[in-house]
């Protein structure tokens, strides 16, 4: 091989490295755009936050017509819906009577929601974290208890909306919220997923009556 030709092979090969470089980079930032890949699954500390509250999306764009606990809804609502007839029916609603679409991470919590809704049962999600500071959502006339490493923490509740603050070293991943309203209770491990009824949470994580899961 003369060396007119072995200095083409060389670019060749250069080209080839730099474009894969580039294919590489790509990827890596589409699979971190919001809604895709890693950004809104479980990281290494667990799933995120939700960053907006599907009880305040309720209340704001649908319980005017639906009422705040959903006695619009008409009895037996959505019990005979699976998990996706309720997405797409909720989807349904917001793109068109509530004329407020909503996608991804804020449709399943919202869906799950309406579920709890639904079963008259409570429900709880993590919507932000500043710091140690970690705030969320709760419905009506539910109890909340929140703990890292089986430690109560002591949480501030006012109206729909809970906060509390981490002892220093502990992570959202160790912390479990507690929510009661009745008799029926939810456990909602924040390493598994951040609202109650969450797929990560078996079939959504409550504890009836007699404490099942």
């Amino acid at each position: 091989m003369n060396r007119g030709h072995s200095l083409k092979w060389t670019a060749l090969g250069l080209g080839l490295s730099v474009l894969g470089l580039g294919i590489g980079g790509f990827s890596q930032a589409w699979a971190q755009a919001p809604g895709r890949g890693p950004a809104h699954g479980k990281g290494p500390g667990g799933p995120p936050p939700l960053h907006r509250g599907p009880v305040s999306y309720y209340m704001t764009s649908c319980a005017s017509c639906h009422g705040p606990d959903g006695n619009a809804l008409g009895p037996g609502f959505a019990a005979k819906l699976s998990e996706t007839q309720l997405r797409n029916k909720v989807r349904e609603m917001a793109e068109g009577m509530a004329a407020a679409p909503i996608d991804g991470p804020i449709l399943s919590a919202t869906t799950a929601f309406v579920r709890s809704i639904a079963k008259q049962e409570p429900y709880v999600a993590w919507i932000n974290q500043a710091g140690p500071n970690l705030t969320g959502e709760l419905s009506p006339g539910t109890k909340l208890v929140v703990s890292v490493r089986g430690k109560p923490l002591t949480a501030t509740i006012r109206g729909l909306n809970w906060s509390v603050k981490l002892p220093a070293g502990a992570k959202p991943s160790e912390v479990v919220l507690t929510a009661t309203r009745g008799r029926a209770r939810h456990q909602v491990a924040l390493s598994e997923g951040p609202h109650s009824f969450h797929p990560g949470h078996g079939r959504g994580g409550p504890r009836g009556p007699r404490g099942r899961r």
